[in-house]
């Protein structure tokens, strides 16, 4: 591990509840990201959004053949991200008022 990992690496104080929900609002906001370029006609990001599957796919694969705390880590954050992601897309395709940069007004 390199060193700037070393140093920027922190100490997750969170519960395992907390960190879920953390993940999966992650996964709402890319999926409101991933919808807001889409609707606009940016097909671009669709590399993105294939990147990020395939890499929480992948992480979730890990997670199987190794029981090592990372791997853990890394599968629990994709299965957050999962379960966030559908609903971000489907909320960000939503019809509704929208601003200039593609998020809803508050109501």
């Amino acid at each position: 591990m390199s060193d700037l990992l070393k140093v920027t690496r922190q100490v997750n104080t969170r519960t395992p509840e907390q960190m879920t929900r953390l993940y999966v609002a992650y996964g709402r906001g890319a999926g409101r990201f991933y919808a807001k370029h889409l609707r606009r006609g940016d097909l671009r990001v669709l590399a993105f959004l294939a990147r990020d599957v395939y890499g929480h796919l992948r992480a979730m694969a890990r997670r199987g053949s190794a029981r090592d705390p990372q791997a853990e880590a890394d599968a629990r954050e994709a299965r957050g991200v999962f379960r966030g992601l559908p609903v971000g897309l489907a909320a960000g395709f939503a019809p509704g008022r929208r601003t200039p940069s593609g998020g809803e007004h508050a109501r």
